[in-house]
């Protein structure tokens, strides 16, 4: 993990969350946190507030991130199958690529020296693998110069100037001096070392199940064994702060040690013994991420070491790590998610910067989807069904029955003691109101279309009205939307009584989450043919349900210009604004004062896949996916504020 020295103005150190990252950058005297995300790209965050660390800029590069490295104004990625790429982030709102070198399929690891980038890699046609030599000195213009292939395999490699340390499986310790054209090896050491560190011309080798090497390399010519600390044990990770060696041994727990140049290494104690994933030390303050037992779940455990020989817990955090939300739904002070394979997490959200968790859920299945009505929580799993729980004590939610009916996201409603859940393009209708007797009342079905290869995604119900929306293909593979309306004040003898069918040029279908008044039905557009349509976020007259008709659309102003529109996956109304859960595009928001006449106002980036929203009081509470879920403060919905971000996709993508 890289080291970040600079502090803010209160002298706390900037980077304390980085823990959460894979690995990370820092721009600036006290603002900007960047950090590769796998597929997502990279990632800006605002850290500026440590405690309301935010998302403010994404940045897809095409391609599997792996790792960063700084530059001046610019950060250099590297992706499988892009290569390695500059990016300008002078603006960190708009980055953009500047420069781009492909040389390998797959790339593993970035270091900056000088005028050089120095990347391990493998090339997987021609089955080799060695550390690249790239000219940066134009970062618009970079030039491969030549490879590495000294090693028989790179187990780790630290570069200080024009110097390589490395540590190859066969040959042992090596100092390279990289020139413009060439390279030569320096000095060697016979030592099978698995991880190096360098610090301030100290150079500190591990070898594994036998001892940690000291090294003096003030003259990288001349390695200079200085001392050596017996250590058998399988450790991964080396770190310093300050004279303070930190050696990571994962199934044993973190031992910390004194240096001193003269006389070696002296063992002072051993910080934590539990399974550790990894750590991050900064002054006084560690973190420490934990893998998960048979009693919790992985989490994030903060220690105060100011006395390392009494170190004292100023925070424990066992939840989500490798979790996935996938809805959100708030009732009294606490929040229930969706966390996919890993049951409904329970969060107090009483105080909404400092939610903290309660406990978890368990059930059979992967949970998908949450609707809450009264003290009733409905709970889709996977398709498979539909688990109703009583929240009474809501901490304690009871189970109270099961419908054995698989669905989709959003095709449940529930009116009364009545549950309407859609399958293909039939609606099935249950009386639920006793939960262990369950029965189908009724079957909703548009006879004049049937088997017409439509699907019904989402329900809504207003007053007497049934509304489903959803898409149908053609014989052709032809795919258009549709929006039906049925009179159910007999729910026996559903009555059709209008068809709204889209025949747009981009076959538009509105398959996100709709949401209506007693006047208008708002719906955010998906186009699921792929093809570009500006006029997305939709607004319909439907105070005559027979004569339903749009009368306002609005662009997604910031994604001009993309092949694709956005994925809609859910929409909340607020006051006069329309809050749109966007996937991976995050939040929209929408002002519709004058539902003729709606406009975009502004987007709030999330880092993960914003799949849905709950609003509740003035706050907007949204599952994102692998990023976990956010609260955010909507009193000005011109300028929301993220008031609490669990940043789960980190977690789950740390590594050493």
């Amino acid at each position: 993990m890289k080291v970040m020295e600079k502090m803010n103005k209160n002298n706390i150190p900037i980077m304390i969350v980085l823990v959460f990252m894979c690995q990370f950058l820092y721009a600036g005297d006290v603002k900007y946190v960047y950090t590769p995300a796998g597929p997502e790209g990279m990632i800006i965050y605002d850290a500026s507030d440590i405690s309301q660390m935010k998302v403010v800029s994404t940045f897809n590069l095409g391609g599997y991130v792996k790792d960063l490295a700084p530059g001046e104004k610019v950060v250099y990625a590297i992706a499988d199958n892009v290569g390695v790429v500059c990016i300008d982030i002078s603006n960190v709102l708009k980055p953009r690529i500047i420069g781009k070198l492909n040389f390998a399929d797959v790339l593993r690891k970035i270091e900056i020296s000088t005028e050089k980038a120095y990347i391990d890699y493998y090339d997987s046609i021609l089955d080799k693998s060695g550390i690249a030599v790239i000219d940066i000195k134009d970062p618009r213009n970079m030039k491969f110069l030549y490879e590495i292939f000294e090693e028989d395999y790179v187990s780790s490699y630290v570069v200080n100037g024009d110097y390589i340390y490395l540590s190859d499986g066969r040959e042992g310790l090596k100092v390279i001096q990289a020139y413009d054209d060439t390279y030569k090896v320096v000095s060697r050491y016979k030592i099978n070392s698995s991880k190096l560190f360098y610090n301030n011309n100290m150079l500190f080798a591990g070898e594994i199940n036998s001892a940690i090497y000291i090294f003096d390399v003030t003259d990288p010519k001349k390695l200079l064994f200085k001392s050596k600390y017996s250590f058998p044990r399988d450790f991964s990770e080396l770190a310093m702060d300050g004279d303070r060696l930190f050696v990571l041994c994962k199934e044993q727990g973190l031992y910390m040690f004194k240096v001193n140049y003269e006389s070696g290494v002296n063992y002072l104690t051993k910080l934590y013994s539990d399974d550790i994933k990894t750590f991050y030390i900064s002054g006084n303050m560690l973190l420490l991420l934990i893998n998960s037992d048979l009693e919790r779940e992985d989490g994030l455990v903060v220690l105060d070491i100011s006395d390392i020989y009494s170190p004292s817990i100023t925070k424990q955090d066992f939840s989500f790590i490798n979790g996935e939300a996938r809805d959100i739904v708030v009732y009294g002070k606490y929040a229930y998610i969706a966390d996919s394979n890993k049951g409904i997490k329970i969060y107090d959200v009483s105080n909404v910067k400092k939610s903290k968790y309660v406990k978890t859920v368990d059930d059979t299945g992967s949970f998908e989807a949450l609707f809450l009505e009264g003290k009733r929580l409905y709970a889709m799993l996977d398709r498979s069904g539909i688990s109703i729980y009583d929240l009474s004590d809501p901490l304690t939610p009871k189970k109270l029955g099961y419908v054995a009916e698989a669905t989709l996201k959003n095709s449940i409603y529930l009116k009364a003691d009545m549950l309407f859940m859609a399958q293909g393009n039939t609606v099935k209708v249950y009386n639920v109101s006793d939960p262990e007797n369950i029965k189908q009342i009724s079957s909703i079905t548009d006879i004049s279309e049937v088997n017409n290869g439509e699907i019904i995604k989402n329900i809504r119900i207003s007053d007497k009205y049934l509304i489903l929306s959803g898409y149908r293909t053609s014989s052709g593979g032809i795919k258009s939307g549709f929006i039906k309306i049925f009179d159910i004040s007999e729910v026996e003898k559903p009555l059709c009584i209008k068809r709204f069918q889209d025949i747009g040029i981009g076959w538009v279908s509105p398959v996100s989450s709709p949401y209506f008044d007693r006047y208008y039905l708002y719906m955010g557009l998906t186009d699921i043919q792929g093809y570009e349509r500006m006029k997305a976020f939709t607004v319909l007259d439907i105070f005559d349900m027979r004569t339903m008709k749009v009368i306002g659309s609005a662009d997604y102003e910031d994604n001009i210009g993309k092949k694709y529109t956005i994925g809609v996956q859910d929409l909340e109304i607020y006051n006069n604004y329309a809050l749109l859960a966007c996937g991976e595009d995050g939040i929209k928001i929408f002002n519709i004062r004058d539902p003729k006449k709606p406009f975009y106002v502004t987007s709030v980036k999330t880092g993960g896949f914003a799949s849905s929203i709950f609003v509740k009081s003035n706050y907007a509470y949204v599952a994102d996916g692998e990023n976990g879920f956010f609260i955010l403060d909507i009193r000005n919905p011109n300028n929301p504020i993220i008031s609490y971000d669990a940043l789960w996709i980190n977690m789950k993508k740390i590594k050493s």
